[in-house]
């Protein structure tokens, strides 16, 4: 499990280091007004992205675990559902981030862009390779993908302006997600995807309360990058955008041990297992260490490297790599929450967190500027955590 586990956080070093690499030469290149209006449209990307899954990623990792001999049907109707749902919301994506902010023209075809590559992101095969063990391909598209953009633009085939960029990200998104599902297709063999009416009731009452809480945990991080640029305009909201994708970095790396331990958490049985505390606790200290190092080095590198708005945010930047690092655990306890069925008692807990975060912002947005936002992000999350740790807690006493 481990050497797996070594496997797959190389090939995540190695996607996460082009793109740390990409968003280096983007923010050091583009204006901080070009970088706010890159960021907000990828926030709001994000979100259309979680709409377009339908709340079923976590279901078709959790079913298929369990029955891996359904393949063929788990895959026809997570996409048959999604794939319609994807290129309407891609449409309504574009049309929100106009209604939102007023847009240049290279704004627009920006957002014309993204929407183009957010369709194929949410047909991504991703929670299949997880369920059947093969979270390696998975990372492995995603790591290639980043490595092209980042050679891309590292040799000027992608223009620094936030239209070109629109297209290198759409593009990026579309050859990772093709990758992935050529590599379920070549080790799925002779099974066809079928949509299927019976798993489409399976998913009918777990799929709007992980839909719902999928939407709410992101309001910490993407819906801070929406908020700065709407409070406080697209040059404070760079600062946040970098903070962002940092996080987004950080949530991904904790993603993989959260990804290994989905389908080793079938049940409260399991969880119970000296086994998979122990795999935890491993994994939990391999990741801190790692998440200090990231600090260590984006402290640097924002010092010596960027342009001094990103100096001047330093404290927004280092307060949302925290958030993210809490988020990590959050979702990590999600996972121990969905396994006992508890569903509903993750989306109270985000609901709560995110609250928390919308008041808190708003209110300290204008004393504090992006450090306010930043600082109501940790508060959030932080609420978040202790009331799932407080609900399985009681849980296990029983």
């Amino acid at each position: 499990m481990l050497g797996r586990y070594g496997v797959a956080l190389g090939l995540l070093g190695l996607g996460q280091g082009s793109a740390l690499w990409s968003l280096l030469l983007i923010s050091g290149n583009l204006s901080p007004d070009g970088f706010g209006q890159l960021s907000s449209g990828l926030a709001i990307q994000n979100y259309i992205v979680i709409l377009g899954t339908l709340g079923l990623r976590t279901l078709a990792t959790r079913d298929l675990a369990r029955a891996p001999g359904r393949l063929g049907r788990i895959w026809g109707t997570l996409w048959g559902l999604t794939t319609p749902a994807g290129i309407a919301l891609a449409i309504g994506g574009h049309l929100v981030g106009g209604a939102l902010f007023a847009r240049s023209a290279d704004e627009i075809w920006m957002s014309l862009w993204l929407s183009c590559g957010t369709c194929f992101s949410i047909l991504s095969v991703v929670p299949l390779l997880d369920a059947l063990g093969r979270q390696s391909l998975a990372l492995g598209g995603v790591a290639l993908a980043e490595t092209l953009f980042a050679i891309a633009l590292l040799t000027g085939w992608i223009p620094m302006d936030v239209a070109s960029l629109g297209a290198g990200f759409a593009i990026k998104w579309t050859v990772a997600s093709l990758l992935q599902a050529i590599s379920l297709r070549v080790i799925s063999g002779p099974v066809r995807p079928t949509f299927s009416r019976r798993q489409l009731n399976q998913w009918k009452g777990s799929a709007a309360p992980l839909l719902l809480t999928a939407l709410i945990m992101n309001v910490p991080f993407s819906g801070a990058v929406v908020l700065t640029r709407h409070l406080l305009g697209a040059a404070d909201s760079a600062v946040m955008g970098f903070a962002a994708q940092l996080a987004a970095a950080i949530l991904l790396l904790g993603g993989v041990a959260v990804r290994f331990l989905q389908p080793i958490w079938r049940d409260a049985a399991a969880i119970r297992e000296t086994r998979s505390r122990k795999l935890l606790t491993q994994v939990g200290l391999y990741a801190f260490l790692l998440w200090m190092a990231i600090v260590l080095i984006v402290t640097v590198i924002v010092s010596f490297w960027l342009p001094d708005e990103y100096l001047r945010g330093m404290a927004s930047i280092q307060l949302m790599l925290l958030a993210a690092a809490i988020s990590v655990l959050a979702r990590v306890l999600w996972v121990a929450l969905e396994a006992t069925h508890q569903e509903r008692r993750v989306l109270i807990a985000y609901s709560t967190g995110s609250a928390a975060f919308i008041v808190t912002s708003i209110g300290c947005a204008h004393p504090l500027g992006s450090t306010g936002v930043a600082l109501a992000a940790v508060f959030g999350m932080a609420a978040t955590v202790l009331m799932m740790w407080g609900h399985l807690s009681s849980l296990f006493k029983r």
